[in-house]
């Protein structure tokens, strides 16, 4: 990276080993990349610990939703968009023996 770039990085509070960094796009090739970065697969997964409050949430706030949550084997899951339209998954684990 160059003296022009930027970043942030985010990771969970005490964290010592993920982390997740976001960088801005600074070439033409890249800019062209943004909003397909893993092309038409999910670009990340995200836990929540109630899938359905929080689709209820970001829905009010007009965050694009591919359907509605779904209870899958591994869990409570639904596909949203990021402003890039970059697809994002929210799951929920099950609880209890597995």
């Amino acid at each position: 990276m160059g003296n022009d770039s930027r970043w942030v990085t985010i990771a969970p509070q005490g964290s010592t080993g993920s982390e997740l960094t976001l960088a801005v796009a600074a070439t033409p090739e890249q800019v062209a990349l943004v909003g397909h970065q893993a092309g038409a697969d999910i670009l990340l997964v995200v836990g929540a610990d109630d899938c359905r409050r929080d689709f209820a949430a970001l829905s009010a706030k007009g965050v694009k939703f591919h359907g509605e949550p779904k209870d899958q084997a591994w869990g409570t899951d639904v596909v949203f968009e990021d402003l890039y339209g970059n697809m994002i998954d929210l799951i929920q684990l099950p609880t209890g023996p597995r």
